[in-house]
Formats: C-alpha cells, sequence, structure tokens
C-alpha cells in the first residue's frame, strides 16, 4: 500500500500545483465582486460568469482528481487479488495428498512444503490444509485481505482531501500530514 500511496500523493501534488492559478484566478474574481469598484451590471454580466466557469474548471479538476484516484486503487486492488489467486497451472502431486483422505502429519506438510517452497499456490493449499486439519505449520502465506480492505477504505479519505483541502492555501501541507 505504501507505494500505491506514495503514487496517489505525488499525483495529488501535481494536481494541486496545476490548479493553483484557478484558484488563485477564482479567489481574484470573488474580491472583484466584492470591492464595490464594478457596477451590478459588469458583476453580473461579465465577473459572475468567469467566476462560475473557474469554479466549473476547479470543481471538473477534483473530480478527475478522483476518478485518476479510484482507477489506481481499483489496479492495485486487481493485482493484489490476482497474486492471492490460486493458479492451477501451479498444482503439483502433492495436491492429489491432500485431497485422498489419507491423514497427513506435521513432517508430511513440512515436507511438502520444501518441495513447494517456490510455487505460492501450492504453498497456500498445504497451508490452508494444515490450519482446516490442525496439523502444527510454522509456515504462513502473505494473504493480501487486509491490504484489499485498507485500499478500498482509502479512495473516501482522499476524496475527504479533495473535496476539503485540494483548493485551500493549505493543501499541500495537509496532504503530507495525511498521507506522509
Amino acid at each position: 500500500m505504501e507505494n500505491i500511496m506514495s503514487s496517489i500523493v505525488s499525483d495529488l501534488e501535481a494536481r494541486t500545483n496545476e490548479l493553483a492559478p484557478a484558484i488563485e484566478k477564482a479567489a481574484k474574481l470573488e474580491a472583484d465582486i466584492k470591492s464595490g469598484r464594478y457596477t451590478q451590471t459588469a458583476i453580473k454580466d461579465e465577473l459572475l460568469p468567469a467566476r462560475d466557469e473557474v469554479r466549473a474548471q476547479i470543481r471538473d479538476a477534483q473530480e478527475a482528481a478522483k476518478q485518476a484516484v479510484a482507477e489506481k486503487i481499483n489496479a492495485h486492488i486487481t493485482d493484489l487479488e490476482r497474486m492471492d489467486a490460486l493458479n492451477p497451472a501451479e498444482l503439483t502431486d502433492d495436491c492429489k495428498l491432500l485431497s485422498s483422505g489419507i491423514p497427513l502429519n506435521e513432517s508430511d506438510i513440512r515436507f511438502m512444503l520444501e518441495r513447494n517452497a517456490k510455487n505460492r499456490s501450492m504453498s497456500q493449499i498445504i497451508i490452508r490444509y494444515a490450519r482446516e486439519h490442525n496439523i502444527k505449520c510454522d509456515a504462513a502465506y502473505l494473504d493480501h485481505s487486509e491490504a484489499i480492505r485498507n485500499a478500498r477504505a482509502f479512495p473516501a479519505i482522499v476524496n475527504r482531501w479533495i473535496d476539503e483541502w485540494m483548493t485551500s492555501p493549505q493543501a499541500l501541507d495537509t496532504l503530507h500530514q495525511m498521507f506522509g
């Protein structure tokens, strides 16, 4: 999750910096509207439409940022799920032992794990078998379910930052405070 967060933070930094001129322009237009230097006609016909157009550009940029985050997170989740998925092409004859009904013991499990040390699918199947049959097994496989849960929660947090902080003068400071 660390690499994906770093990538998202870098992307948000760039998008925030790109958005700065539009934010400044909107603030200037708002100040001009409130300044009293312009007639109501000028405000209505020129300043308000210009301000609204800049605000729409800012909202569009924020929505694009949210979409980019969602796409990166979804791709990351897909990669994690793919890593957790068993690959039938990696199944070995040890599967026959696991499904044979023959009672296996701790040393059987240990030797199967040694034979399949570089085979993620088989290691995962053997470890699952050991757990299901209460066979002592010190090995573990990397399960990405927690990382997937965290990744699914991340867009809501980032979207809140985009909505509340991306257009503020403290945008980059809060980005780094929240996400490192």
